[in-house]
């Protein structure tokens, strides 16, 4: 009797400590409240790099509207649903796991070079197809004269060859 009731302690205690380490797990897979995932701070980081690339160059050519970038971002986070403080309480979940964050900067960086390889490719394309039209403008504004069309004679079959 004494041995059923050790069993059943010990079997108590077994599963409690299961469900506790099952719920310790759960808890820590889950991410808090107003976190995004990981492929949402992905894409986010992305287009965020793009919008700040985008202020960079619109900042170059004229004087910088200080409204500009505010407009940029509410946009972004229209995008995604979000508010300031969503992204402010990611990037602060996110900065204090380091390995975490440079696995998410890594393919931040795979994307924008696909990006810059795309973009890249695009415009050789343009410039060629701009050269071979440029060309072709080119020949027509010579008004060279066309080529005399040829006289091509109907091909004799074998039996219709004179026989010697």
């Amino acid at each position: 009797m004494l041995k059923g009731k050790i069993l059943i302690i010990l079997f108590s205690i077994a599963a409690s400590l299961s469900l506790f380490t099952q719920g310790c797990r759960n808890q820590a897979g889950k991410l808090p409240e107003n976190v995004l995932d990981k492929q949402t701070m992905i894409n986010l980081l992305t287009d965020m790099q793009l919008v700040e690339a985008a202020l960079a160059v619109k900042q170059s050519r004229n004087a910088a509207d200080p409204s500009v970038p505010r407009i940029y971002y509410d946009s972004l986070f229209a995008k995604y649903n979000i508010t300031k403080a969503v992204v402010d309480s990611s990037l602060k979940y996110y900065g204090r796991q380091p390995e975490i964050f440079e696995e998410l900067y890594a393919q931040v960086i795979i994307r924008l070079s696909r990006i810059e390889h795309d973009n890249a490719m695009r415009e050789k394309s343009r410039a060629d197809t701009l050269l071979v039209h440029d060309t072709i403008q080119a020949k027509d504004s010579l008004n060279l004269p066309k080529p005399p069309k040829e006289e091509t004679q109907p091909a004799t079959s074998i039996t219709e060859q004179p026989v010697h």
